[in-house]
């Protein structure tokens, strides 16, 4: 799913008149940032050139990424949603996906860095009815406390951040803010993903039934050399492109994730976990199940073979 086209315009506003190359340093400056400065917990936006760059490079990558785990949600949760808090909501980009999805009459936007909120309050301002809902507060999840409480808590491409001594405690607070949904979206890098392993540990322990994406709530089957993750594919601008020097029109965007439920619920029986692999006799799945990790060899005279032909690594079965 596409950034919609209003919050595009907005951000490529921002650059209006500015000349090519700062925007190629400072990009380069927060790639070997979020490279090389993860889970120490410093404040890697810290001025407004840098807050502007991050929106243009991430803020459709989050907004798919995010789009994508809150619409598997929805395979498995038809509750209704109608207030969200959105944690590190930086660009605004996981509530504008929640809005696409909810019907939210009420939403904050916790935000720890300066910038990156004023940025966020702007491109979300493009939206009239949204922004008129939408309340933003500087938070910082490592050290307060959430005062309030909301139908869905959310958290996207924040916990990788977060100094790891802070994990558990962050998640708990979350936890206790929801009255309903909490959804963590992570990188999908082997560190997001073992982020989301240690969150899924938490939450089963304190309580929680997992929504998606396992198919169980037993020990995750992964093992050291792999990782649990997914992807989606968006499209690159033209400013895009300038900036970071490509030629490809698109990326496919790699997160990890994990949905909880106050309440216990559905869950698929199984989720396809690698891209499938397609002959002329059968359909090949590697899948995580309730037996754990499988291999689904679906030849043509299976009942499941039609399905088997449209699915996509990160689908339920």
């Amino acid at each position: 799913m596409e950034l919609p086209l209003i919050y595009k315009a907005k951000i490529e506003s921002m650059f209006e008149g500015m000349k090519i190359a700062p925007l190629k340093e400072t990009s380069f400056e927060i790639t070997d940032d979020y490279k090389n400065e993860v889970q120490k917990g410093k404040h890697l936006i810290d001025d407004i050139l840098k807050a502007k760059v991050y929106a243009l490079m991430r803020m459709p990558a989050t907004f798919g990424a995010v789009y994508d785990v809150l619409l598997k949600t929805k395979e498995f949760y038809d509750g209704e949603i109608s207030s969200l808090i959105d944690v590190g909501a930086g660009t605004g980009a996981a509530t504008i996906a929640a809005n696409e999805l909810f019907n939210l009459k009420e939403i904050t936007l916790l935000e720890r860095q300066k910038e990156m909120r004023e940025i966020g309050e702007f491109i979300v301002s493009e939206n009239e009815a949204l922004k008129s809902q939408s309340t933003w507060d500087m938070f910082d999840l490592s050290t307060e406390n959430i005062q309030k409480s909301a139908d869905l808590v959310m958290a996207s491409y924040v916990f990788n951040e977060l100094d790891p001594k802070y994990i558990k405690e962050a998640i708990l607070k979350m936890w206790n803010a929801a009255n309903k949904l909490l959804v963590i979206v992570e990188p999908g890098t082997p560190l997001g993903s073992k982020i989301i392993q240690e969150i899924r540990s938490i939450l089963i322990t304190d309580g929680g039934y997992i929504v998606a994406p396992c198919p169980h709530m037993d020990k995750c089957p992964m093992n050291e050399k792999d990782w649990c993750h997914f992807s989606t594919r968006v499209s690159r601008s033209k400013l895009y492109k300038q900036v970071k020097g490509v030629e490809v029109p698109y990326e496919d965007e790699k997160y990890s994730y994990i949905v909880f439920n106050k309440n216990e619920c559905s869950r698929c029986s199984a989720r396809v976990i690698r891209h499938p692999y397609y002959s002329k006799a059968n359909v090949r799945l590697e899948v995580c199940s309730r037996n754990g990790l499988e291999t689904l060899d679906i030849r043509k005279k299976d009942e499941r073979y039609k399905k088997a032909r449209k699915v996509n690594a990160g689908d339920s079965l």
